[in-house]
């Protein structure tokens, strides 16, 4: 009997030393543990804050950002319009420029701004639209120029994803263009096509592929260069419709 306790004492002293070798871990060797989170892009949220706003009725702001394209030049049709106060005289632009349809034909309440200036690439707008009011989604719109000028894709990724963190950081809902093909030049503008939209997945942007948004169009291209009205006016009509997807 005396020979059993004794056992018991053993094992109970020998599992007790054990355990304390086992709590008093030194603590630079404590386990890690790695939490694993589920994380929600910054942009998607503020696609979601823009959709909420909208559903509440609230005045949403869009800002239009970009290129001629985006301003809407146009110096061959008959019936177009002046140039714009502070564009020089000789920059006339299409009787519908697509942030203006896109505004006419918006369902819910909001200010259209249309930021588009000839000739820009995506360095330009970094510099020209540092100190632009924060707006509830962001419409950028590049790659033209540079592919007209033979233009580093690298360096054209470095400036648009700054210009697509900026506005990011303030709030916006992001949506990237990618920039429809030109007369004679579509081999230059494919890659830049292809950046745009690798840097949409990159920040999970909204891609919006301009060329497919007009393709129906008979005549897409005024001078080989910039868009028709009908164009323009295309292009406007299905921005409506993604925003809404």
């Amino acid at each position: 009997m005396n020979r059993i306790l004794s056992l018991i004492l053993i094992l109970f002293v020998s599992c007790e030393k054990s355990v304390t070798q086992q709590t008093n871990i030194p603590r630079n060797e404590q386990p890690v543990v790695i939490a694993v989170v589920n994380e929600v892009s910054k942009n998607e949220d503020n696609k979601s804050s823009f959709l909420s706003r909208v559903q509440r009725g609230d005045i949403v702001k869009i800002a239009c950002q970009g290129t001629s394209l985006t301003y809407g030049h146009d110096t061959q049709s008959p019936d177009r319009l002046p140039a714009s106060p502070g564009i020089p005289v000789q920059n006339t632009r299409s009787v519908f420029q697509y942030p203006s349809t896109l505004k006419d034909s918006l369902t819910f309440a909001a200010i259209v701004v249309n930021r588009g200036y000839s000739a820009d690439k995506a360095k330009d707008g970094l510099i020209r639209w540092k100190d632009s009011i924060q707006a509830d989604v962001v419409i950028l719109e590049y790659g033209t120029n540079e592919a007209l000028r033979s233009y580093s894709i690298e360096t054209f990724k470095t400036e648009l994803s700054e210009m697509i963190e900026r506005h990011i950081n303030q709030g916006s809902y992001v949506i990237v263009c990618m920039p429809p093909f030109m007369n004679n030049s579509r081999p230059s503008t494919i890659p830049f096509r292809e950046a745009v939209k690798e840097l949409s997945a990159k920040y999970h942007a909204g891609l919006f592929d301009v060329q497919n948004a007009i393709n129906s169009i008979p005549y897409l291209l005024s001078d080989g260069i910039h868009l028709t009205a009908e164009a323009n006016r295309k292009w406007g009509k299905a921005m409506v419709a993604f925003l809404k997807g």
